[in-house]
């Protein structure tokens, strides 16, 4: 499901829940003015609407209520159909790319947006410019999220050597060492750098020689930078105490 189809079912549950909308008003005077959730949609919407100050209390205001209701759902629908035309347009940029990435579809583009954008309402609001931080902040994660896949796929191409047949175990264990090397990605415990290093060198066997011409640095940079995050994984995990032996 792409998201033209996510965001027609989400217009057709806030058709169903006027009341939400109503209690809103109800509660904030700045939605007043707006009789229903498509007049305030349209007016936030609008480019030739340069009352930013306004449209930006008005979105701080929902998103205040969103991060104090329960369940959350009940809100997501107008939050997300607020945020509409920029989740659309992050949408098309990427969908482009989805030829080089044959494990993804458009559903996956989709639901991958739509949780970065969730994940950031849970965030603390920005004071001003609330829609295109917020907006600029999904984009960040998105393209970071690209950026490791390119990564990835870079090291498979250039680093695999031979078929992953030298041992019974090493499937598994190559599986737990990347969801490691993600998990301490996502944590910020490693750099995007010290992981692709990490995974060229201990997933793919590929020298730091080689490793270092291809992220265009010193040899000694990156030995150093596979020793540290060698320290930082033995710190995180006992279990791959191991790979010390492998930092050349």
């Amino acid at each position: 499901m792409d998201i033209k189809s996510v965001l027609w079912q989400l217009k057709k549950e806030v058709e169903k829940r006027k009341d939400i909308y109503q209690n809103l008003k109800n509660k904030y005077k700045i939605l007043k003015q707006f009789k229903t959730f498509n007049d305030l949609k349209n007016f936030l919407h609008k480019k030739d609407n340069t009352d930013y100050s306004l449209k930006d209390n008005i979105i701080l205001t929902l998103l205040s209520e969103y991060q104090t209701t329960q369940p959350k759902n009940l809100l997501s629908p107008f939050i997300i159909l607020i945020f509409e035309p920029a989740l659309k347009s992050i949408f098309y940029l990427y969908k482009k790319r989805l030829p080089s990435y044959p494990e993804l579809n458009s559903s996956d583009l989709s639901s991958l947006i739509l949780s970065f954008f969730l994940e950031e309402l849970n965030q603390p609001l920005p004071d001003e410019k609330v829609f295109s931080k917020i907006i600029g902040r999904v984009k960040n994660k998105v393209r970071k999220y690209f950026y490791n896949l390119l990564l990835e796929e870079k090291a498979k191409i250039k680093y695999q050597k031979e078929p992953e047949t030298e041992e019974i175990d090493s499937t598994p264990l190559k599986e737990k060492f990347i969801n490691l090397l993600n998990q301490l990605e996502n944590q910020k415990i490693i750099t995007p750098t010290q992981k692709h290093i990490l995974l060229a060198s201990i997933i793919y066997n590929q020298p730091l020689k080689q490793i270092a011409k291809e992220l265009n640095l010193s040899y000694e940079d990156v030995r150093q930078k596979k020793s540290r995050g060698l320290r930082k994984i033995r710190s995180f995990s006992a279990s791959f105490l191991f790979l010390s032996m492998n930092s050349s």
